[in-house]
């Protein structure tokens, strides 16, 4: 798990300037969003998805993957804050979904959860409905 996680951060640090790393890898990267339990992959790979370019589809299944750990009040609040920035962030490819990133920020706030308000606080600055 350890072994996972550091690689998971190093692929999300080297991305960070270099996301084109990452246009080849599209498939195994939405296959891990299936598989992945660790809450250590999983808040790397939710940092990593708007790195790369979906189509129309994949960007489906990816903001449907985004908000169901978004939601998930049972996970860790490092995975929900890092999933609903990259929302966030995926509303470049999709700026239609901004109204529904909005209600889910809505619900999110009434879990009165500090590291999540803080995020939704920062994204309602930049996020228009």
């Amino acid at each position: 798990r350890i072994v996972v996680m550091r690689a998971a951060d190093s692929i999300e640090k080297i991305t960070v300037n270099n996301p084109t790393y990452l246009r080849p890898h599209k498939q195994e990267i939405l296959q891990l969003c299936s598989t992945a339990t660790d809450k250590e992959l999983v808040w790397h790979l939710a940092q990593l998805m708007p790195r790369v370019t979906w189509s129309i589809h994949e960007l489906k299944v990816v903001w449907q993957r985004l908000r169901n750990w978004t939601l998930d009040k049972q996970g860790s609040r490092i995975v929900r804050v890092n999933a609903l920035q990259s929302m966030a962030d995926l509303l470049s490819q999709n700026p239609s979904k901004a109204s529904e990133l909005n209600h889910l920020m809505e619900q999110l706030n009434k879990e009165n959860i500090p590291s999540i308000s803080a995020r939704i606080r920062m994204l309602q600055r930049c996020i228009k409905p």
